[in-house]
């Protein structure tokens, strides 16, 4: 049961691909928001994340999946959304 203002850890080594992946599925799942305002929203609360090309796939394929078209594109290459860098330095 979802509660208002309720709050969630999500935890994994470094916070950086898997929690974020997961997060950003459950955004767009539960509130129905395309990959790249979960995958933004997401990250204005942690800078770093950085979910890697598998698990972009699989979050590109669901969005797919749920909406009937692809929102979103990734460049593999340059690791980019949409024109937004996705690549993050961790140091």
């Amino acid at each position: 049961m979802r509660e208002e203002g309720g709050r969630v850890l999500v935890f994994c080594g470094m916070g950086i691909s898997r929690s974020a992946s997961l997060a950003i599925t459950y955004l767009m799942s539960r509130e129905k928001l395309c990959l790249l305002e979960a995958y933004r929203a997401v990250q204005r609360k942690r800078p770093c994340v950085c979910p890697n090309v598998g698990f972009f796939r699989q979050m590109i394929r669901i969005e797919e999946e749920t909406t009937g078209k692809v929102l979103c594109r990734f460049c593999y290459s340059c690791q980019m959304i949409d024109g937004s860098i996705v690549k993050a330095s961790v140091g």
